[in-house]
């Protein structure tokens, strides 16, 4: 009985197989090119903006000269790679939770910016780069964290 229940339930033809029909793409002469060029509507920033944060520690004996120079070197550098805001601050000198490179002290530096993916990756290149011409370097460690963009409440 269940050997003719299940040959009943066959098909006796072999399913057609369905035609995919082309479709045709309109392309608005206003289209953006790029998903970066999306404005996300909750944000008020393109879709592919993130906003990302950056912690500099530099040398205790850092001059303040130089950690003035640092910061503007960190955002006009930011700036130019396209970020579409960007902030640096001086958090003054601090005592880290463990030495690096034989220092418990150092000299921390805060960045905040708006940009597409490619600036964070561009700074770390720029951060992690070897000095040329023999002079030491300043930055003893730095880190950067992606944050997601707060949402715009419409009133």
């Amino acid at each position: 009985m269940l050997a003719a229940r299940t040959s009943s339930l066959r098909r006796t033809a072999a399913p057609t197989p369905r035609r995919r029909s082309a479709r045709a793409v309109r392309v608005s002469a206003a289209a953006p090119a790029t998903l970066g060029e999306v404005v996300d509507p909750r944000t008020g920033y393109p879709r592919a903006a993130k906003k990302y944060e950056t912690v500099i520690i530099l040398k205790a004996d850092t001059l303040d000269d130089e950690v003035q120079e640092e910061m503007d070197k960190l955002e006009s550098f930011i700036n130019s790679e396209g970020a579409i805001e960007c902030s640096v601050m001086n958090r003054g000198r601090q005592r880290m939770a463990y030495p690096i490179k034989e220092q418990w002290e150092g000299i921390y530096v805060m960045v905040n910016f708006v940009s597409m993916p490619r600036v964070p990756k561009a700074l770390q290149d720029m951060l992690s780069a070897p000095v040329v011409g023999g002079d030491e370097k300043n930055i003893v460690r730095y880190m950067t964290i992606k944050y997601d963009l707060p949402k715009v409440n419409e009133a």
